[in-house]
């Protein structure tokens, strides 16, 4: 339920842009789905390969195989809950393979959380609501310079990136 309105919330403030759920907690969540360390090995073992693709068939072929396996086995929840999940992690894979490692998780984004907090620290008592709000702003800002400045974070493909976004906003729009 929360997923849902979480998704509808991001479609209206970001009509057209593609969303990437963290297949790392993707994961974890379907393994919370089986009960038994035998099953979760068995869900391991199909989930595995599908996050480890290399490209968009191996993934598509690990994704089938991921579906059969659950259905013939009876997990018919799972299989529901994967149905409806599956497509919030394979946005990835529109992208070029060199920028997959770092949209697959939101590792990028829980290590800029984790700065926030390490700065934030030090400092205990803020004097006020502003200051707070000028450190943080300060931490972000630092970040998104180092991410398009000097050392990008996507360097290699950027501009690869930025055509796939505008091809796949005019399919949108043509769609609408």
């Amino acid at each position: 339920m929360i997923m849902m309105v979480f998704r509808v919330a991001l479609s209206e403030c970001f009509p057209g842009q593609l969303q990437q759920r963290c297949i790392v907690h993707w994961m974890r969540n379907a393994l919370d789905k089986v009960s038994g360390s035998h099953a979760e090995e068995w869900l391991k073992g199909l989930l595995s390969p599908l996050v480890q693709s290399i490209d968009v068939d191996s993934f598509e072929s690990s994704r089938a195989r991921l579906l059969k396996q659950v259905s013939s086995r009876g997990y018919d929840k799972l299989h529901e809950w994967l149905e409806d999940t599956l497509p919030d992690v394979s946005s990835y894979i529109l992208f070029p393979p060199s920028h997959w490692t770092k949209i697959k998780s939101t590792n990028p984004i829980e290590r800029l959380n984790e700065e926030i907090r390490r700065r934030e620290r030090c400092v205990r008592i803020f004097p006020s609501e502003g200051s707070c709000s000028l450190l943080i702003g300060a931490i972000l800002q630092e970040q998104s310079e180092t991410w398009t400045t000097g050392r990008i974070y996507l360097q290699r493909d950027l501009d690869n990136a930025k055509n796939i976004m505008e091809r796949l906003n005019m399919k949108t729009a043509k769609v609408a």
